[in-house]
């Protein structure tokens, strides 16, 4: 009985006692602010090219959600920027906003 009292409490534990944060305050980081700057650079290059791609305001509307929410997962996949928490949960949503963009994109224009 005393040796696991004398273990126990060495280890700082208990069942009842919060758990350890080593090595998880890291204090200030940057990724936030380069994730918001690399999509409103898209945002700004996409707000300048749309307009002359399409005058169809559904079709642009198609394409800037779809841009807005493929950015979260992109910019944590391939730039390992994140500004949201878990970005890469917002796989589906990139999905269905790219479904309407496809739909309404490649449909024969009169």
């Amino acid at each position: 009985m005393r040796s696991s009292h004398h273990c126990f409490r060495h280890r700082g534990g208990g069942l009842f006692s919060p758990p350890r944060r080593e090595g998880r305050d890291r204090g200030f980081a940057v990724s936030p602010f380069t994730a918001l700057a690399i999509a409103a650079i898209g945002w700004a290059l996409l707000w300048q090219y749309i307009p002359r791609w399409t005058k169809d305001w559904r079709l642009q509307f198609f394409a800037y959600f779809a841009y807005l929410t493929s950015s979260v997962p992109l910019l944590a996949v391939y730039f390992h920027r994140q500004f949201l928490p878990q970005p890469v949960r917002y796989k589906l949503e990139m999905e269905l906003a790219l479904a309407p963009l496809l739909v309404f994109g490649l449909r024969p224009r009169d």
